[in-house]
């Protein structure tokens, strides 16, 4: 709900000059259904933004964590945002793409999309308060094995020009454990001296949306940690990640 629908919004994007000049991500809404000038009439009913068949809402929360007037607020409050489903499957990859550059910048204060222009070979960039580095790899179709393997690439093929070891992978859900499972091949990875330094974490959509919409009201006003935040299978259980999430980022706001 907006209760102001024409505003001045502004995008402002950070450059990462030591890094290939990196642009941050400043995606607002990635169907247009809210443009940089608010969202547009026919999307609107009484204040309400839904979205057409062209550019529908998929509720992924942006527009009201990013709002610099405060005057956008989930429909139901904050106290049931997190549990609302998102609807990324009717995104393009690009968009996909923006979304989760978004919420890693957002979070960590500094996050690239490198699918603007296709330049680089790895989805994206994300670089932490406490100075950590990570290449990003992102699939929605959730090939977990083949985003370890493109993010173990990313780190092989630029280690001579900058000594970058972490990666985080984006899925639409956390990979099961079976015989020939993700969290095997990362574990495996400590076995070969030129792999036994990289570290992965392994995230999703919903998880990352979650821990935006936290920042709403100040909720979270520091930067994060991806150590804090995001699950790294080599030092700790999916299921000690989801109850310290749940302790300290619950389901409701």
């Amino acid at each position: 709900m907006c209760s102001m629908p024409r505003c001045s919004y502004m995008n402002i994007a950070n450059v990462k000059e030591d890094f290939f000049r990196l642009p941050s991500e400043t995606t607002v809404c990635p169907t247009g259904a809210l443009t940089e000038l608010g969202p547009r009439e026919k999307d609107m009913d009484h204040g309400f933004i839904s979205g057409d068949k062209s550019s529908p809402c998929v509720k992924c929360g942006l527009c009201v964590r990013t709002c610099p007037y405060g005057n956008l607020e989930i429909v139901g409050g904050m106290e049931s945002a997190s549990e609302i489903k998102d609807d990324f499957s009717v995104l393009t990859e690009r968009q996909v793409n923006a979304v989760t550059s978004q919420y890693l910048s957002l979070l960590f204060g500094f996050a690239a999309n490198t699918n603007r222009n296709r330049a680089l070979s790895f989805d994206g960039y994300a670089y932490d308060a406490g100075g950590e580095e990570a290449f990003v790899e992102i699939d929605y179709n959730n090939d977990s094995l083949e985003c370890v393997r493109r993010v173990v690439g990313d780190i092989i093929e630029y280690s001579e020009m900058r000594k970058l070891t972490t990666g985080i992978i984006v899925l639409s859900d956390f990979p099961h454990k079976g015989s020939h499972d993700v969290y095997t091949f990362i574990e495996r990875l400590s076995a070969f001296p030129t792999t036994r330094d990289i570290k992965v974490y392994i995230t999703t959509f919903s998880v990352l949306r979650r821990l935006c919409l936290h920042t709403v009201g100040g909720a979270f006003a520091r930067q994060c940690r991806m150590a804090d935040v995001l699950f790294c299978p080599a030092k700790e259980e999916l299921s000690a990640y989801m109850k310290r999430l749940d302790e300290v980022y619950p389901q409701t706001v």
